[in-house]
């Protein structure tokens, strides 16, 4: 896509009323609240210095994003400053309405030195944010495209965090993955490892008379381990009165669908707690065997 320059977006002849009646007519500058606030967050990209395809990414966001407005005012140095607000009426109809209500609860919790001196954050009661620099204006975009988010994706990337993918110190797909994911029909299939333990590998040719005992040896446990974690499988699935394909073609949009969801999150805990349960927690020593740790490190 070609970017026009800023006084091509806004010359005469794009802002000219269609209707001859102007006392009705107001122009529309997306959601910047005027033309200072769309310029002076134009000339806080960069762009208008050079056409930037990135920043300008970050541009035509705020133009169009309906979430947010983007105003102007001056500091107590009569220095001119970007501040947004948050439309609430947008918001508050919106699905993920609570996960723009934690965003404008995070983002007003340390407002900026600016914003308390001007009082705007009294006047302004949806102020969110204040723009003074680049790194600003991405990271707000970042935070409105996660609370706009679907809510399959944003429940999927809730799994990844505190469900299926919890576990850092072993690939989250060594029992349960994703098949299939569409997110605009909200659907989403899983399906468990047929195999997760290798328990049919083949040793070497080339192992030697001891090496191969060993390997042997944990073969066997490799198969005692999917005989258990096949059990583990059935025995959730007839404690639920689950049909064999109850992880497929899960719609998250629906509360059935959601239900299944959080079931695929608990076997999926159940089955790293069974077999990779964490590390027990140090047990503090008694005020004897601190005496003798102590007595050891001073003959020392």
């Amino acid at each position: 896509m070609r970017i026009n320059p800023i006084s091509v977006a806004y010359n005469r002849q794009n802002l000219r009323p269609q209707n001859q009646n102007k006392q009705n007519q107001t122009v529309s500058f997306g959601n910047f609240e005027d033309k200072k606030a769309d310029r002076l967050t134009y000339e806080l990209l960069g762009l208008s210095a050079a056409d930037d395809d990135y920043m300008y990414g970050f541009y035509e966001y705020l133009k169009d994003c309906p979430f947010v407005t983007v105003k102007s005012a001056k500091d107590i140095k009569g220095k001119d400053f970007l501040y947004v607000v948050m439309n609430r009426d947008i918001t508050d109809k919106h699905e993920n309405k609570h996960r723009f209500d934690e965003l404008f609860q995070y983002r007003r919790r340390w407002p900026d030195k600016v914003a308390i001196e001007t009082g705007i954050i009294d006047k302004e009661p949806n102020y969110l944010d204040l723009l003074d620099c680049v790194s600003g204006i991405c990271y707000l975009h970042r935070d409105l495209v996660k609370a706009e988010e679907d809510i399959i994706t944003h429940t999927l990337r809730e799994c990844k965090r505190n469900g299926i993918y919890k576990r850092d110190n072993f690939d989250w797909n060594k029992f349960v993955r994703i098949s299939k994911f569409n997110p605009e029909e909200k659907l989403v299939s899983f399906e468990f490892t047929k195999d997760p333990f290798n328990k049919d590998e083949k040793p070497s040719e080339n192992l030697g008379r001891i090496k191969r005992y060993f390997f042997n040896r944990e073969l066997q446990n490799r198969q005692r381990q999917h005989v258990r974690y096949r059990q583990i499988l059935n025995d959730f699935r007839k404690e639920h009165k689950l049909d064999n394909n109850w992880r497929t073609n899960i719609d998250c949009s629906t509360e059935d669908g959601m239900k299944r969801l959080r079931l695929i999150i608990e076997l999926s805990d159940k089955l790293y707690d069974t077999f990779f349960p964490p590390k027990p927690e140090p047990r503090e020593m008694t005020s004897y065997e601190q005496d003798l740790e102590d007595a050891f490190y001073m003959r020392r």
